[in-house]
């Protein structure tokens, strides 16, 4: 079998949920430093170039929301 993986990055995250509403409250993610320098010579497909490096070599991100007071 294969694990379900989606290609939303870290700020993509961040955004959709300030975009419905909710108050980030804390966001952790660091990025991977062998796939940081990895990234530097892809061929990046053009839905990632606009990404920051850093964000795409965050392989796992804590994000801790709440409802707006």
């Amino acid at each position: 079998g294969q694990n379900y993986q989606n290609r939303l990055r870290h700020s993509d995250y961040l955004a959709l949920f300030r975009a419905t509403g909710w108050e980030v409250v804390d966001a952790a993610g660091e990025p991977d430093a062998p796939s940081l320098r990895a990234i530097v010579g892809l061929a990046l497909a053009a839905r990632f170039r606009g990404y920051a490096h850093e964000d795409l070599a965050i392989l796992t991100s804590s994000i801790v929301v709440r409802r707006p007071a």
